[in-house]
C-alpha cells in the first residue's frame, strides 16, 4: 500500500481495548504481566469483559472512533461529513468477533477488506512456545482464541469465515512485532 502512495495507519483493536479497560478501571493500575502467556489471557480476559459491557463489536466501534479521530486530526477544521480522505489505508489488527467484522463492512461499505492470515495447528503452537509458553499454555489460548463457549468471547473461528481474501502465514519464527503480527497464527 506505501508502495502505492498511501499513507497506512495501523489500528490495533487490542491496544484500543486495553486503553479503554484502563479508563474504566476502578483504579490507575496497568496489569502486570510475568508471562507472555499471562499478557496474551489477559488480553483475551479484558476484551470478553468489555464485549460484554459495551457488545460484541466493541473492537469495530474502537476502531471506528480511532479512524475518525485521525481523520479529523489530518484535516483540522473541517466536519466529519466535509472531510475527503486522501490515499490512506487504515489497517485495523486483531478482529476477535464476527460482530466486530460486520460492523466494519457495514460502516464501511465496499471500502472495507478482511483479510484472514492463517496457519497450521502445529506450526501457531510451534510460535506460541517459542514465546515461552509451555505445551500444555499455547493449546489452551489456541483453543481459547478460535472459539470460546461465551458468546462475548473470542470467536476467531467465525471471524476467519467472513474474511474476504486469506492469507497462508507459514513464518517459522516469533516476529519481532510480537503475538499481534499474525491475527490467526499466533
Amino acid at each position: 500500500l506505501a508502495g502505492r502512495g498511501y499513507k497506512v495507519v495501523p489500528v490495533k483493536v487490542s491496544e484500543l481495548l486495553a486503553n479503554l479497560n484502563k479508563e474504566i478501571a476502578s483504579n490507575d493500575q496497568t496489569p502486570s504481566y510475568g508471562s507472555e502467556f499471562e499478557r496474551i489471557n489477559g488480553l483475551q480476559g479484558i476484551g470478553n469483559s468489555l464485549r460484554n459491557l459495551f457488545g460484541d463489536d466493541v473492537g469495530a466501534q474502537l476502531a471506528i472512533k480511532s479512524i475518525a479521530v485521525d481523520r479529523t486530526a489530518s484535516q483540522p477544521g473541517k466536519a466529519i461529513g466535509e472531510i475527503e480522505p486522501n490515499r490512506v489505508a487504515y489497517l485495523v489488527d486483531q478482529l476477535k468477533h464476527p460482530k466486530e467484522a460486520l460492523l466494519l463492512r457495514n460502516i464501511y461499505g465496499n471500502m472495507f477488506y478482511t483479510v484472514g492470515v492463517l496457519c497450521g495447528y502445529a506450526r501457531r503452537k510451534k510460535n506460541l512456545i517459542a514465546l515461552g509458553m509451555s505445551p500444555q499454555n499455547a493449546e489452551a489460548l489456541m483453543e481459547k482464541d478460535r472459539k470460546e463457549s461465551d458468546d462475548n468471547g473470542q470467536q476467531l473461528e467465525k471471524t476467519l469465515k467472513l474474511a474476504d481474501f486469506f492469507l497462508r502465514n507459514s513464518w517459522a519464527g516469533v516476529s519481532h512485532i510480537g503475538l499481534e503480527k499474525a491475527d490467526g497464527c499466533a
